[in-house]
């Protein structure tokens, strides 16, 4: 719908548009340097890929056609599991029994320890960790999750209250790692990458009209647009190359 209210500039442009393929499961791979989901990347069907390394698919040279059902048992599976969502909520998700949901949640993180062992660990060092962090909730709500230890050795509930004042947030005293925390990494990488490119697409004068999430939106000229689409599309490469060097 957003993308109806855009027009080329006049007759002699066009709109653009460019995206990452997965971007988050791109640097997950690349952040916990998990060779397995990096794998399977690079296959031309991630979820197909997965659901054989996890054993649910039985042929490596299987396909969405072929496979419609285990592929996406597993497509829901990589996605909840990728910001840490519990057996319970994954079973009511796949309408599978609880004992199921663990098995296949093991069979994730077993598979693809690379990226859940750095994930365990970032829960654990920030749940040791002095420092507050701002969070959104999934009504976008801000709060500060505060260390349940900081919180217990704060003599002064007031200097909780006045931190969440200063960040207009919810009049929580701390929250147990969540979801959102484990995956700022993903999105602050993302974020981080989107950042560079606009600063480069702004000094090689590529005209963006806008960016959504990993796409960028670029109104060129006929008769060079090829060109400027390639040059935007190496810049995004470069995007994720400078962060993770590969």
């Amino acid at each position: 719908l957003f993308r109806s209210f855009m027009n080329p500039r006049d007759n002699e442009h066009l709109l653009v548009s460019i995206d990452y393929s997965a971007q988050e499961t791109a640097i997950a791979a690349a952040w916990g340097k998990d060779k397995n989901m990096l794998w399977c990347y690079q296959q031309p069907d991630f979820y197909v890929a997965a659901g054989y390394k996890f054993g649910v698919i039985d042929d490596m040279h299987a396909t969405k056609k072929t496979h419609p059902r285990e592929r996406d048992k597993c497509k829901l599976l990589c996605l909840t599991s990728n910001y840490g969502q519990g057996y319970k909520a994954t079973a009511k998700l796949l309408n599978i029994s609880e004992e199921e949901s663990k098995d296949l949640i093991k069979k994730y993180t077993d598979t693809f320890s690379g990226y859940s062992d750095k994930r365990k660990r970032l829960l654990y060092n920030c749940s040791k960790s002095l420092v507050p962090t701002v969070l959104l909730t999934d009504d976008g709500m801000p709060y500060v999750y505060i260390p349940e230890d900081s919180a217990k050795n704060c003599k002064d509930k007031d200097d909780v209250q006045h931190i969440h004042k200063f960040f207009h947030c919810k009049s929580k005293f701390f929250c147990k790692p969540s979801t959102s925390l484990g995956n700022a990494p993903i999105q602050s990488a993302g974020a981080t990458m989107l950042r560079y490119i606009i600063n480069r697409l702004n000094e090689e004068n590529i005209d963006l009209v806008c960016s959504m999430h990993d796409e960028v939106i670029l109104n060129l000229p006929k008769e060079s647009w090829k060109e400027q689409a390639d040059r935007a599309i190496q810049i995004m490469t470069d995007a994720f190359k400078n962060l993770y060097g590969q």
